[in-house]
Protein backbone atom coordinates (compact mmCIF):
# COMPACT_ATOMS: atom_id res chain seq x y z
CA UNK A 1 0.00 0.00 0.00
CA UNK A 2 0.75 3.43 -0.95
CA UNK A 3 2.40 5.58 2.16
CA UNK A 4 -0.63 8.12 1.49
CA UNK A 5 -2.99 5.36 1.51
CA UNK A 6 -2.04 4.20 4.32
CA UNK A 7 -1.82 7.23 6.05
CA UNK A 8 -5.61 7.94 5.15
CA UNK A 9 -6.29 4.39 6.03
CA UNK A 10 -4.98 4.97 9.69
CA UNK A 11 -6.28 8.48 10.10
CA UNK A 12 -9.52 6.76 8.77
CA UNK A 13 -9.98 4.14 11.42
CA UNK A 14 -8.82 6.57 14.28
CA UNK A 15 -11.54 8.57 13.24
CA UNK A 16 -13.84 5.35 13.61
CA UNK A 17 -12.30 4.52 17.03
CA UNK A 18 -13.02 8.25 18.18
CA UNK A 19 -16.65 7.84 17.11
CA UNK A 20 -17.13 4.80 18.91
CA UNK A 21 -15.16 6.24 21.94
CA UNK A 22 -18.24 9.72 21.77
CA UNK A 23 -20.98 7.26 21.30
CA UNK A 24 -20.21 5.74 24.56
CA UNK A 25 -19.93 8.99 26.34
CA UNK A 26 -23.68 10.09 25.98
CA UNK A 27 -22.46 13.40 27.73
CA UNK A 28 -24.72 15.02 26.47
CA UNK A 29 -27.95 13.42 27.83
CA UNK A 30 -30.31 16.22 29.18
CA UNK A 31 -30.20 16.15 33.61
CA UNK A 32 -32.07 13.70 35.30
CA UNK A 33 -34.81 15.73 36.13
CA UNK A 34 -35.37 16.77 32.50
CA UNK A 35 -35.08 12.92 31.73
CA UNK A 36 -37.63 12.11 34.32
CA UNK A 37 -40.01 14.48 32.99
CA UNK A 38 -39.96 13.56 29.31
CA UNK A 39 -40.36 9.99 30.29
CA UNK A 40 -43.32 11.33 32.50
CA UNK A 41 -45.11 13.37 30.11
CA UNK A 42 -44.27 9.98 27.39
CA UNK A 43 -46.49 7.74 29.78
CA UNK A 44 -49.24 10.59 29.92
CA UNK A 45 -49.06 10.74 25.93
CA UNK A 46 -49.86 7.15 25.66
CA UNK A 47 -52.48 7.12 28.21
CA UNK A 48 -54.07 10.07 26.48
CA UNK A 49 -53.54 8.38 23.40
CA UNK A 50 -55.13 4.94 24.87
CA UNK A 51 -58.27 7.14 26.18
CA UNK A 52 -58.74 8.78 23.17
CA UNK A 53 -58.56 5.92 20.74
CA UNK A 54 -61.18 4.36 23.17
CA UNK A 55 -63.43 7.32 22.69
CA UNK A 56 -63.37 7.13 19.12
CA UNK A 57 -62.82 3.00 17.94
CA UNK A 58 -64.66 1.44 21.29
CA UNK A 59 -63.12 -1.44 23.51
CA UNK A 60 -61.19 -3.10 20.52
CA UNK A 61 -58.56 -0.31 20.66
CA UNK A 62 -57.37 -0.93 23.99
CA UNK A 63 -55.77 -4.44 22.25
CA UNK A 64 -53.70 -2.43 20.26
CA UNK A 65 -53.24 0.49 22.06
CA UNK A 66 -52.86 -0.61 26.21
CA UNK A 67 -52.91 1.93 29.02
CA UNK A 68 -49.05 2.63 29.95
CA UNK A 69 -50.66 3.09 33.78
CA UNK A 70 -52.22 -0.43 33.88
CA UNK A 71 -48.45 -2.00 34.69
CA UNK A 72 -46.74 -0.33 37.88
CA UNK A 73 -43.92 -2.64 37.38
CA UNK A 74 -43.52 -1.78 33.64
CA UNK A 75 -42.81 2.05 34.60
CA UNK A 76 -40.92 1.56 37.25
CA UNK A 77 -38.53 -0.53 35.12
CA UNK A 78 -38.01 2.40 32.79
CA UNK A 79 -36.57 4.36 35.39
CA UNK A 80 -33.44 2.59 35.54
CA UNK A 81 -30.67 5.22 35.38
CA UNK A 82 -32.58 7.93 37.07
CA UNK A 83 -30.80 8.60 40.66
CA UNK A 84 -32.22 7.97 43.63
CA UNK A 85 -33.08 11.45 44.32
CA UNK A 86 -34.95 12.57 41.34
CA UNK A 87 -36.69 8.82 41.04
CA UNK A 88 -38.36 8.96 44.46
CA UNK A 89 -40.28 12.52 43.33
CA UNK A 90 -40.75 10.79 39.79
CA UNK A 91 -42.18 8.36 40.99
CA UNK A 92 -44.60 9.90 43.26
CA UNK A 93 -45.44 12.28 40.01
CA UNK A 94 -46.25 8.94 37.75
CA UNK A 95 -48.42 8.17 40.84
CA UNK A 96 -50.89 11.40 40.34
CA UNK A 97 -50.77 10.79 36.33
CA UNK A 98 -51.59 7.33 37.33
CA UNK A 99 -55.02 8.56 39.32
CA UNK A 100 -55.51 11.22 36.13
CA UNK A 101 -55.33 8.32 34.06
CA UNK A 102 -58.37 6.20 36.13
CA UNK A 103 -55.51 3.90 37.57
CA UNK A 104 -56.02 4.25 41.59
CA UNK A 105 -54.29 0.80 42.00
CA UNK A 106 -51.32 1.71 40.18
CA UNK A 107 -50.91 5.05 41.82
CA UNK A 108 -51.00 3.59 44.97
CA UNK A 109 -48.21 1.22 44.40
CA UNK A 110 -46.17 3.78 42.76
CA UNK A 111 -46.41 6.18 45.67
CA UNK A 112 -45.64 3.35 48.37
CA UNK A 113 -42.27 2.82 46.37
CA UNK A 114 -41.57 6.52 46.22
CA UNK A 115 -41.05 7.08 49.94
CA UNK A 116 -41.58 10.22 51.65
CA UNK A 117 -44.52 12.46 49.62
CA UNK A 118 -42.87 15.54 48.50
CA UNK A 119 -44.55 18.06 50.27
CA UNK A 120 -45.90 20.17 47.39
CA UNK A 121 -48.13 17.26 45.88
CA UNK A 122 -49.05 16.05 49.07
CA UNK A 123 -52.53 17.61 48.51
CA UNK A 124 -52.77 15.55 45.53
CA UNK A 125 -52.87 12.44 47.57
CA UNK A 126 -56.74 12.47 47.20
CA UNK A 127 -56.91 11.16 43.64
CA UNK A 128 -56.20 7.68 44.63
CA UNK A 129 -56.72 7.68 48.15
CA UNK A 130 -59.90 7.78 49.59
CA UNK A 131 -59.34 8.51 52.89
CA UNK A 132 -57.61 11.80 51.84
CA UNK A 133 -59.23 15.01 51.72
CA UNK A 134 -59.41 17.24 48.28
CA UNK A 135 -57.81 20.72 48.59
CA UNK A 136 -60.52 22.53 50.06
CA UNK A 137 -60.08 25.43 47.76
CA UNK A 138 -59.23 25.36 43.77
CA UNK A 139 -56.14 27.69 44.14
CA UNK A 140 -54.25 25.00 46.68
CA UNK A 141 -55.42 22.22 43.71
CA UNK A 142 -53.67 24.67 41.32
CA UNK A 143 -50.84 25.13 43.35
CA UNK A 144 -50.10 21.49 43.61
CA UNK A 145 -50.65 20.39 39.94
CA UNK A 146 -48.25 23.64 39.12
CA UNK A 147 -45.37 21.31 41.11
CA UNK A 148 -46.06 18.35 38.87
CA UNK A 149 -44.90 17.65 34.87
CA UNK A 150 -48.54 16.49 34.30
CA UNK A 151 -49.61 17.36 30.44
CA UNK A 152 -52.79 19.57 30.01
CA UNK A 153 -55.04 16.50 29.73
CA UNK A 154 -53.81 15.34 32.96
CA UNK A 155 -54.25 18.38 34.83
CA UNK A 156 -57.87 17.96 33.41
CA UNK A 157 -58.31 14.70 34.66
CA UNK A 158 -57.11 15.70 37.87
CA UNK A 159 -59.82 19.01 37.67
CA UNK A 160 -62.69 16.07 37.21
CA UNK A 161 -61.40 14.23 39.91
CA UNK A 162 -61.33 17.31 42.19
CA UNK A 163 -64.69 17.76 41.12
CA UNK A 164 -66.57 14.65 41.67
CA UNK A 165 -64.89 14.41 45.32
CA UNK A 166 -65.89 18.04 46.52
CA UNK A 167 -69.55 16.91 45.20
CA UNK A 168 -69.58 19.19 41.85
CA UNK A 169 -70.95 16.51 39.40
CA UNK A 170 -72.42 18.74 36.95
CA UNK A 171 -68.75 21.12 37.03
CA UNK A 172 -66.98 17.18 36.51
CA UNK A 173 -69.24 16.02 33.70
CA UNK A 174 -69.34 19.13 31.56
CA UNK A 175 -65.15 19.69 31.80
CA UNK A 176 -65.54 15.99 30.91
CA UNK A 177 -67.38 16.55 28.02
CA UNK A 178 -64.70 19.26 26.83
CA UNK A 179 -62.05 17.23 27.36
CA UNK A 180 -63.39 14.21 25.07
CA UNK A 181 -64.09 17.21 22.37
CA UNK A 182 -60.44 18.00 22.66
CA UNK A 183 -59.35 14.45 22.54
CA UNK A 184 -61.27 13.82 19.31
CA UNK A 185 -59.20 16.58 17.68
CA UNK A 186 -56.19 16.28 18.75
CA UNK A 187 -56.58 12.33 17.39
CA UNK A 188 -57.59 14.02 14.37
CA UNK A 189 -54.51 15.99 14.11
CA UNK A 190 -52.10 13.45 14.95
CA UNK A 191 -53.68 10.92 12.64
CA UNK A 192 -53.44 14.33 10.22
CA UNK A 193 -49.67 14.33 10.80
CA UNK A 194 -49.05 10.83 10.48
CA UNK A 195 -51.15 10.33 7.00
CA UNK A 196 -48.97 13.46 5.65
CA UNK A 197 -45.50 11.54 6.95
CA UNK A 198 -47.14 8.42 5.14
CA UNK A 199 -47.24 9.88 1.70
CA UNK A 200 -44.01 11.95 2.04
CA UNK A 201 -42.53 8.66 2.98
CA UNK A 202 -43.79 6.99 0.08
CA UNK A 203 -42.68 10.35 -1.87
CA UNK A 204 -39.52 9.39 -0.01
CA UNK A 205 -39.59 5.93 -1.21
CA UNK A 206 -40.07 6.60 -5.05
CA UNK A 207 -37.02 8.95 -4.51
CA UNK A 208 -34.65 6.32 -2.95
CA UNK A 209 -35.68 3.46 -6.15
CA UNK A 210 -35.26 6.24 -8.68
CA UNK A 211 -32.38 8.03 -6.99
CA UNK A 212 -29.48 7.79 -10.02
CA UNK A 213 -31.73 8.57 -12.35
CA UNK A 214 -32.70 11.95 -10.43
CA UNK A 215 -29.47 12.71 -9.45
CA UNK A 216 -28.40 12.78 -12.77
CA UNK A 217 -30.91 14.79 -14.11
CA UNK A 218 -31.09 17.13 -11.58
CA UNK A 219 -27.66 16.99 -9.80
CA UNK A 220 -25.68 20.69 -10.70
CA UNK A 221 -22.37 19.16 -8.48
CA UNK A 222 -19.48 21.28 -8.70
CA UNK A 223 -17.13 19.59 -11.38
CA UNK A 224 -13.94 20.27 -8.83
CA UNK A 225 -15.83 19.07 -5.61
CA UNK A 226 -13.18 16.53 -4.76
CA UNK A 227 -10.39 19.21 -5.26
CA UNK A 228 -8.40 19.90 -2.54
CA UNK A 229 -10.22 23.30 -1.06
CA UNK A 230 -8.40 22.58 1.87
CA UNK A 231 -4.60 22.41 3.28
CA UNK A 232 -5.10 20.29 6.05
CA UNK A 233 -3.32 16.74 6.00
CA UNK A 234 -5.53 14.01 7.12
CA UNK A 235 -3.11 14.15 10.94
CA UNK A 236 -4.35 17.44 10.78
CA UNK A 237 -7.68 17.35 9.35
CA UNK A 238 -8.03 14.83 13.04
CA UNK A 239 -6.41 16.91 15.30
CA UNK A 240 -8.79 20.17 14.14
CA UNK A 241 -11.38 18.35 14.70
CA UNK A 242 -10.48 17.15 18.08
CA UNK A 243 -9.28 20.21 19.44
CA UNK A 244 -12.53 22.09 18.38
CA UNK A 245 -14.61 18.89 20.00
CA UNK A 246 -12.69 19.50 23.47
CA UNK A 247 -12.91 22.64 23.10
CA UNK A 248 -16.13 23.46 22.33
CA UNK A 249 -17.04 20.56 25.41
CA UNK A 250 -15.03 22.34 28.08
CA UNK A 251 -16.18 25.91 27.22
CA UNK A 252 -19.97 24.85 26.70
CA UNK A 253 -19.36 23.04 30.30
CA UNK A 254 -18.14 26.55 31.48
CA UNK A 255 -20.33 28.88 30.11
CA UNK A 256 -23.14 26.27 31.52
CA UNK A 257 -21.41 26.21 34.85
CA UNK A 258 -21.30 30.14 35.08
CA UNK A 259 -24.53 31.22 33.92
CA UNK A 260 -26.92 28.52 35.14
CA UNK A 261 -28.35 30.50 37.57
CA UNK A 262 -28.26 34.19 35.74
CA UNK A 263 -30.27 33.21 31.81
CA UNK A 264 -32.94 31.15 31.03
CA UNK A 265 -32.39 27.34 29.46
CA UNK A 266 -33.03 28.74 26.06
CA UNK A 267 -30.84 31.17 26.28
CA UNK A 268 -28.12 29.33 27.50
CA UNK A 269 -28.21 26.19 25.12
CA UNK A 270 -28.24 29.34 22.52
CA UNK A 271 -25.29 30.89 23.93
CA UNK A 272 -23.33 27.46 24.57
CA UNK A 273 -23.89 26.31 20.74
CA UNK A 274 -23.21 29.51 19.57
CA UNK A 275 -19.40 29.47 21.39
CA UNK A 276 -19.40 26.20 19.95
CA UNK A 277 -20.00 26.89 16.02
CA UNK A 278 -17.84 30.06 16.74
CA UNK A 279 -14.97 28.01 17.82
CA UNK A 280 -15.86 25.42 14.63
CA UNK A 281 -15.65 27.97 12.04
CA UNK A 282 -12.91 29.97 13.63
CA UNK A 283 -10.49 26.51 13.47
CA UNK A 284 -11.77 25.89 10.19
CA UNK A 285 -10.90 29.68 8.81
CA UNK A 286 -7.62 29.66 10.01
CA UNK A 287 -6.58 26.18 9.94
CA UNK A 288 -8.44 24.58 7.85
CA UNK A 289 -7.39 27.01 4.83
CA UNK A 290 -3.76 27.36 5.41
CA UNK A 291 -2.86 23.84 7.49
CA UNK A 292 -0.94 23.94 10.97
CA UNK A 293 1.04 26.75 9.97
CA UNK A 294 3.07 28.36 12.50
CA UNK A 295 2.23 32.10 11.52
CA UNK A 296 -1.87 30.57 10.56
CA UNK A 297 -3.51 32.41 13.40
CA UNK A 298 -1.89 36.17 12.45
CA UNK A 299 -1.85 35.05 8.54
CA UNK A 300 -5.61 35.57 7.32
CA UNK A 301 -7.65 38.00 6.32
CA UNK A 302 -11.33 38.49 8.20
CA UNK A 303 -12.73 39.60 4.50
CA UNK A 304 -11.88 36.48 3.53
CA UNK A 305 -14.88 34.55 5.33
CA UNK A 306 -17.37 34.91 2.38
CA UNK A 307 -14.70 33.84 0.23
CA UNK A 308 -14.74 30.48 3.03
CA UNK A 309 -18.51 29.92 2.42
CA UNK A 310 -18.27 30.05 -1.31
CA UNK A 311 -15.16 26.92 -0.89
CA UNK A 312 -18.03 24.83 1.14
CA UNK A 313 -21.35 26.01 -1.32
CA UNK A 314 -22.70 27.97 1.77
CA UNK A 315 -22.20 31.02 0.08
CA UNK A 316 -25.40 33.53 -1.06
CA UNK A 317 -24.74 32.59 -4.47
CA UNK A 318 -25.64 28.69 -3.21
CA UNK A 319 -28.98 29.72 -1.83
CA UNK A 320 -30.76 29.27 -4.80
CA UNK A 321 -34.49 27.84 -5.87
CA UNK A 322 -32.98 24.88 -7.02
CA UNK A 323 -31.53 24.04 -3.61
CA UNK A 324 -34.33 24.60 -1.67
CA UNK A 325 -36.30 22.21 -3.96
CA UNK A 326 -33.04 19.59 -3.33
CA UNK A 327 -33.76 20.29 0.51
CA UNK A 328 -37.08 19.33 0.41
CA UNK A 329 -37.14 16.21 -1.89
CA UNK A 330 -34.35 14.88 0.42
CA UNK A 331 -35.95 15.34 3.33
CA UNK A 332 -38.68 13.32 1.89
CA UNK A 333 -36.14 10.31 0.92
CA UNK A 334 -34.67 10.67 4.49
CA UNK A 335 -37.94 9.66 6.20
CA UNK A 336 -38.17 6.05 5.02
CA UNK A 337 -34.62 5.38 5.47
CA UNK A 338 -34.42 7.34 8.72
CA UNK A 339 -37.56 6.07 10.53
CA UNK A 340 -36.78 2.38 9.45
CA UNK A 341 -32.99 2.97 11.42
CA UNK A 342 -35.21 4.48 14.22
CA UNK A 343 -37.22 1.54 14.71
CA UNK A 344 -34.65 -0.71 14.86
CA UNK A 345 -32.65 1.34 17.08
CA UNK A 346 -35.85 1.83 19.00
CA UNK A 347 -35.64 -2.06 19.33
CA UNK A 348 -31.90 -2.93 19.95
CA UNK A 349 -31.27 0.05 22.04
CA UNK A 350 -34.14 2.16 22.77
CA UNK A 351 -34.22 5.57 21.41
CA UNK A 352 -33.13 8.91 20.94
CA UNK A 353 -33.52 12.40 20.47
CA UNK A 354 -31.75 15.85 20.35
CA UNK A 355 -30.57 16.76 23.77
CA UNK A 356 -32.64 20.27 23.60
CA UNK A 357 -36.21 18.85 22.53
CA UNK A 358 -36.96 17.58 26.33
CA UNK A 359 -36.07 20.83 27.51
CA UNK A 360 -37.97 22.62 24.74
CA UNK A 361 -41.46 20.32 25.41
CA UNK A 362 -41.02 20.68 28.95
CA UNK A 363 -40.38 24.58 29.08
CA UNK A 364 -43.30 26.97 30.08
CA UNK A 365 -41.53 29.94 28.56
CA UNK A 366 -41.92 31.39 25.37
CA UNK A 367 -38.60 33.03 24.85
CA UNK A 368 -37.38 29.70 26.07
CA UNK A 369 -39.27 28.27 23.15
CA UNK A 370 -38.29 30.80 20.57
CA UNK A 371 -34.40 31.04 21.54
CA UNK A 372 -34.17 26.45 21.31
CA UNK A 373 -36.57 26.79 18.10
CA UNK A 374 -33.85 29.16 16.42
CA UNK A 375 -31.42 26.73 18.13
CA UNK A 376 -32.27 23.25 16.60
CA UNK A 377 -33.62 24.22 13.53
CA UNK A 378 -31.68 26.91 12.64
CA UNK A 379 -28.13 27.79 14.14
CA UNK A 380 -27.28 23.47 14.57
CA UNK A 381 -28.56 22.72 10.96
CA UNK A 382 -26.06 25.92 9.47
CA UNK A 383 -23.09 25.27 11.38
CA UNK A 384 -23.23 21.12 11.73
CA UNK A 385 -23.54 21.35 7.77
CA UNK A 386 -20.48 23.61 7.47
CA UNK A 387 -18.83 21.41 9.81
CA UNK A 388 -19.75 17.77 8.45
CA UNK A 389 -20.76 17.61 5.24
CA UNK A 390 -18.65 21.19 4.03
CA UNK A 391 -14.88 20.99 5.69
CA UNK A 392 -15.27 17.04 7.16
CA UNK A 393 -17.15 15.30 4.12
CA UNK A 394 -14.64 17.51 1.56
CA UNK A 395 -11.67 15.79 3.12
CA UNK A 396 -12.72 12.57 3.82
CA UNK A 397 -13.54 12.23 -0.13
CA UNK A 398 -10.21 13.21 -0.66
CA UNK A 399 -8.50 10.98 1.42
CA UNK A 400 -10.98 7.49 0.93
CA UNK A 401 -13.24 8.41 -2.31
CA UNK A 402 -17.31 9.12 -2.47
CA UNK A 403 -18.57 6.24 -0.94
CA UNK A 404 -15.68 5.46 2.47
CA UNK A 405 -15.98 9.19 2.85
CA UNK A 406 -19.61 9.67 2.83
CA UNK A 407 -19.85 6.72 5.46
CA UNK A 408 -17.08 8.17 7.56
CA UNK A 409 -18.79 11.75 7.57
CA UNK A 410 -21.82 10.05 8.59
CA UNK A 411 -19.96 7.83 11.54
CA UNK A 412 -18.70 10.97 12.75
CA UNK A 413 -21.70 12.94 12.38
CA UNK A 414 -23.68 10.50 14.48
CA UNK A 415 -21.02 10.00 17.20
CA UNK A 416 -20.64 13.68 17.75
CA UNK A 417 -24.57 14.25 19.14
CA UNK A 418 -23.08 11.44 21.93
CA UNK A 419 -26.73 9.53 21.85
CA UNK A 420 -26.61 5.69 21.51
CA UNK A 421 -30.69 6.09 20.68
CA UNK A 422 -29.92 7.89 18.02
CA UNK A 423 -26.69 6.51 16.59
CA UNK A 424 -28.53 4.59 13.73
CA UNK A 425 -30.84 6.99 12.84
CA UNK A 426 -28.37 9.93 12.33
CA UNK A 427 -26.33 7.58 10.75
CA UNK A 428 -28.48 7.11 7.57
CA UNK A 429 -29.41 11.08 8.15
CA UNK A 430 -25.81 12.08 7.47
CA UNK A 431 -25.41 9.74 4.89
CA UNK A 432 -28.54 11.38 3.01
CA UNK A 433 -27.63 14.70 3.55
CA UNK A 434 -24.09 13.67 2.17
CA UNK A 435 -25.86 12.77 -0.75
CA UNK A 436 -27.77 15.88 -1.03
CA UNK A 437 -24.39 18.13 -0.25
CA UNK A 438 -22.67 16.64 -3.14
CA UNK A 439 -25.22 15.81 -6.05
CA UNK A 440 -27.19 19.68 -5.22
CA UNK A 441 -24.07 21.37 -5.65
CA UNK A 442 -25.41 23.96 -2.42
CA UNK A 443 -25.17 22.98 1.06
CA UNK A 444 -27.81 25.03 1.47
CA UNK A 445 -30.31 21.84 -0.15
CA UNK A 446 -28.83 19.76 2.84
CA UNK A 447 -29.09 22.38 5.34
CA UNK A 448 -32.84 22.89 4.42
CA UNK A 449 -32.90 18.90 5.07
CA UNK A 450 -31.63 19.42 8.26
CA UNK A 451 -33.67 21.94 9.63
CA UNK A 452 -37.07 20.33 8.39
CA UNK A 453 -36.16 17.07 9.86
CA UNK A 454 -35.28 18.54 13.40
CA UNK A 455 -38.34 21.06 13.04
CA UNK A 456 -40.66 17.70 12.25
CA UNK A 457 -39.27 15.73 15.71
CA UNK A 458 -39.77 19.29 17.56
CA UNK A 459 -43.79 19.79 16.13
CA UNK A 460 -44.46 15.91 16.47
CA UNK A 461 -43.31 15.75 20.25
CA UNK A 462 -44.90 18.90 20.65
CA UNK A 463 -48.43 17.79 19.58
CA UNK A 464 -48.19 14.27 20.97
CA UNK A 465 -47.27 15.79 24.76
CA UNK A 466 -49.95 18.85 24.46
Amino acid sequence: MEPEKRTNVIVALIFGLVSVLLVSIEADDPDEKTRADLYLRSAQAEARLHAASIAALGDEAEITLPDPFADAEALMAGLQGVGEEARGELLYGMAVAAAAADQPETARLLASRSGAAPEALRPLRFAWAPDSAPPEDRLDLEAAIGHTALTPWSQDRLRILWRQRTGDDEGAEKLRSTQTAADQTWLHELGGLFVLLIILGFVGLAILTMHRRLINRWSEAHPDYLQARFRTTPWETLTLFLLWFVGSQAGGAALGHLLKDMIPKGGLILLVYLFSAALGLAMVYIFGLQGFRRDAATNFDTSRLRDLLNKVNLGSRDLTKRAVLWGLAGFAAALPLVWTLSLLSLVLVGGGTHPAIPIFINSDSTLDRVLLLGTICLLAPIFEEFLFRGFLLNRFNKMLGVYSGTALSALVFAAIHLSLGSFLPLMGLGVILAIIARHSGSLWASVVTHALWNLMNVLFLQLLYR
